[in-house]
């Protein structure tokens, strides 16, 4: 494989390819959809914001600005302090018996609930909130779209990598081609 190649098999919330999410709450997101929300939100450049959610990134919350070095003050790196507390404060304050303390972290986030809403039952309010934290959940399908191949070009890199048969046969290039129109053919994995 080229250097090339090996560079695209990387897997890195930076690069875009990971979602973070929960299939039980019906929640995800990416750190592209996250620094939208927040750059919309609290007024950042989304770009700059997107690269310093994930690494050794921590916020200085008097000046307003990333550095790269911790300090008593500014210990919790990025991705703590923007996205994993304000997930967990919103668990913690839905599970709660008092939901009152819920109602300004929403807000906050700029998730707003109606008074009756915040008397469902706890995992339907939890739902209900991520859905409107969130937005739809467009992430994994946007991933989706930009890092794996079309189905044409993964079955030709597939077929060329593991196909054991001879090359020489009639089916060899049906299989390359993703022939739809030709013989059913079945690849058994042990």
């Amino acid at each position: 494989m080229s250097e090339d190649e090996l560079s695209k098999l990387k897997i890195s919330p930076l690069l875009g390819n990971v979602v973070f999410g929960s299939s039980f709450y019906n929640f995800a997101f990416s750190l592209e959809s996250y620094a939208e929300m927040y750059g919309y939100s609290f007024k950042f450049d989304k770009a700059i914001l997107q690269k310093v959610l994930w690494g050794n990134y921590y916020y200085d919350r008097e000046n307003r600005k990333f550095i790269t070095k911790p300090s008593k003050e500014f210990s919790k790196r990025t991705f703590v302090e923007f996205i994993l507390e304000p997930i967990y404060k919103i668990f913690s304050h839905t599970v709660s018996k008092d939901r009152n303390e819920l109602k300004p972290i929403l807000n906050q986030l700029g998730v707003y609930l109606r008074q009756h809403e915040f008397k469902i039952d706890t995992k339907p309010l939890l739902i209900l909130i991520f859905k409107r934290l969130f937005g739809k959940t467009h992430t994994v399908v946007d991933m989706i779209v930009r890092h794996i191949p079309s189905t044409l070009v993964a079955t030709k890199k597939k077929v060329e990598l593991n196909y054991t048969g001879s090359r020489d046969n009639e089916y060899y290039p049906l299989l390359l081609k993703c022939d739809s129109n030709g013989p059913l053919m079945v690849n058994i994995v042990k």
